[in-house]
C-alpha cells in the first residue's frame, strides 16, 4: 500500500510538474525592430474594433465605425507596398467602405478617460449604468488614452491619399498580430503601456527597398495569435521537443525516489 502510495505521490508531482512547464513563457521578439512611434504605425489589434485606445487592422468585410481615424490600403501592383486610396477622419459618423481584395483598413481609436469622466458625472449620462463591449462596466475601466495609441494614431492621421507603405509583420489573409502584450480584457496594453512594442505595424515606402536588414516586410512568424472574436494575444514560444526531455527526466528523478523509499522499507 505505501509503495502504491509512494508511486502516486511521484506521478502526482510529475504532473504538477507539467503543468508548471505549462504556464506562459516570457514572450520572444522577432528578429527584427519593432515599430517606432515616429514614422512608423503600429498595430495592435486584428479584426476586432470592440476595444479602446488601439489602432488596429481590418482585412475583410465592410468599415463604417465612427470616432475612429481610419484609413483604406490597397496594394500597389508597381511598388509591392500598399497605397492610401481613401482617408476618414475621426467624427460622429463613420465611412462606408467595403474591403476588397488586396486592401485593408488601418483605424485608430483614442478611447476614453472613464476615471476623469465619472469623477465629474452626474448620473444621467448614457455610460453611467452602462458595461462596455467586453461587459466591464465602464466606472471600472482605466484612463485608455496611452502613448502608443496617440502617437501611432497621429502618423496615422496625416497619411495622405497616394501615400505609400510597407506592411510588417502582419499577413493580411491571416492577420495576426505580434506584440509583447495582449489587446483583451485585461488592458495589459493599457497598464504595460510604457513598454508595449509591436511587430506589426506599416512603416514608409522605401524605394526599391522590399527588404533591409532591420525591418523585414511581412515576416510571418507567428508569435502571436488571435482568439475567437478576433483579438490579439500574445503567444508561448514553443519549446519543442525539450520541455518532453525536461518532462522525462524529472519522472525518472521522482520515480528513483520512490523505489529508494519502498527498498529501505
Amino acid at each position: 500500500m505505501k509503495k502504491k502510495l509512494s508511486l502516486v505521490t511521484a506521478l502526482v508531482m510529475t504532473l504538477f510538474l507539467m503543468l508548471s512547464f505549462s504556464v506562459a513563457a516570457a514572450f520572444t521578439a522577432p528578429d527584427y525592430d519593432p515599430a517606432n512611434t515616429t514614422g512608423d504605425i503600429g498595430l495592435m489589434l486584428a479584426n476586432n474594433i470592440e476595444f479602446e485606445g488601439v489602432v488596429g487592422i481590418q482585412t475583410t468585410g465592410t468599415f463604417n465605425s465612427a470616432w475612429r481615424t481610419a484609413v483604406l490600403f490597397e496594394l500597389d501592383s508597381e511598388t509591392g507596398a500598399y497605397k492610401a486610396i481613401e482617408t476618414f477622419p475621426a467624427g460622429g459618423t463613420g465611412p462606408d467602405w467595403t474591403i476588397g481584395d488586396n486592401q485593408f483598413v488601418v483605424e485608430a481609436n483614442g478611447g476614453n478617460n472613464w476615471p476623469e469622466l465619472f469623477a465629474s458625472a452626474t448620473g444621467d449620462e448614457w455610460y453611467y449604468d452602462s458595461n462596455n463591449m467586453q461587459g466591464i462596466p465602464y466606472k471600472d475601466c482605466p484612463n485608455f488614452i496611452n502613448d502608443k495609441e496617440q502617437a501611432w494614431g497621429t502618423v496615422l492621421a496625416s497619411v495622405q491619399v497616394g501615400d505609400l507603405y510597407h506592411l510588417v509583420g502582419v499577413d493580411p489573409a491571416n492577420a495576426i498580430i505580434i506584440a509583447n502584450y495582449p489587446v483583451d480584457e485585461t488592458y495589459a496594453h493599457i497598464t504595460n503601456n510604457a513598454d508595449y512594442v509591436t511587430y506589426s505595424y506599416l512603416t514608409p515606402y522605401i524605394e526599391g527597398v522590399t527588404d533591409t536588414t532591420s525591418k523585414t516586410v511581412v515576416p510571418i512568424e507567428s508569435q502571436s495569435e488571435t482568439s475567437d472574436n478576433g483579438e490579439s494575444q500574445s503567444e508561448t514560444p514553443d519549446t519543442g521537443d525539450s520541455r518532453i526531455i525536461v518532462l522525462a527526466v524529472l519522472f525518472v528523478v521522482a520515480l528513483a525516489g520512490t523505489v529508494v523509499v519502498v527498498k529501505k522499507r
